[in-house]
């Protein structure tokens, strides 16, 4: 379903992780994934996003993160929308990490 959407060209391939995977990560997860920044581990290279694959395509897929809002009682602040991930973004992590 989710994971299915994201192959390319419906062939099962999993997406690049360079090409595809690192530019999401960069945008939407590096901010907090860190050194010193405010998430519990790095995604700041190659092998930290690899080896946290399965954890990753967990989480995103149960919705878990990113998460923007941060709780349900959290106010809305203008860089909210470059946080989340859009239904394909979800798609091309999920089939990525389970690829």
């Amino acid at each position: 379903m989710l994971a299915l959407a994201a192959c390319q060209g419906g062939s099962g391939i999993a997406p690049s992780f360079t090409r595809e995977v690192a530019p999401l990560v960069a945008d939407k997860c590096a901010g907090c994934h860190q050194s010193g920044g405010i998430a519990p581990f790095p995604l700041e290279t190659a092998n930290q996003v690899a080896s946290r694959a399965g954890l990753i395509g967990a989480a995103v897929l149960a919705r878990v993160m990113p998460p923007w809002p941060p709780g349900g009682e959290s106010p809305a602040y203008t860089g909210e929308k470059e946080r989340t991930l859009s239904e394909r973004e979800r798609a091309t992590l999920v089939a990525w990490a389970t690829g």
